[in-house]
């Protein structure tokens, strides 16, 4: 019985929580693709990468500051953009914004997850000690 409650101390059922809902997350891939405003700011991101690769600064900076207020978000956005980019044009075969190419975006996405989820961690931890 004590060593049931050992492991069910705090830390113990926070790191199995975030391994449970990060594990449940990744079937999601692809699904869904953007159908939130928040997944769509993601094409602005592509268009301002495909502006600047073409050297229309002005056109890029316009398409940054079209996230509905949110720049930051679109520069961020850039990371997984740059690598669909990359994979579209290595392959010749699939579009930028298609499903198929938009495990960067899921991979951005979990490493911004789990990023988010450390600090949860870490801030329970330390408020709880």
């Amino acid at each position: 019985m004590k060593s049931l409650l050992n492991f069910l101390s705090l830390k113990n059922v926070l790191i199995c929580f975030i391994f449970i809902v990060s594990i449940v997350k990744v079937p999601l891939a692809n699904k869904g693709f953007l159908f939130f405003p928040g997944e769509g700011r993601y094409t602005q991101s592509g268009k301002a990468l495909k502006a600047l690769s073409e050297g229309k600064l002005n056109e890029a900076v316009t398409y940054v500051h079209s996230v509905q207020g949110r720049p930051l978000s679109a520069i961020l956005h850039m990371i997984p953009s740059a690598l669909q980019f990359i994979t579209a044009k290595s392959t010749e075969s699939s579009e930028i914004f298609s499903p198929k190419n938009s495990i960067w975006i899921f991979v951005y996405n979990i490493i911004v997850y789990i990023f988010l989820l450390f600090i949860i961690y870490k801030l329970v931890t330390f408020y709880t000690n």
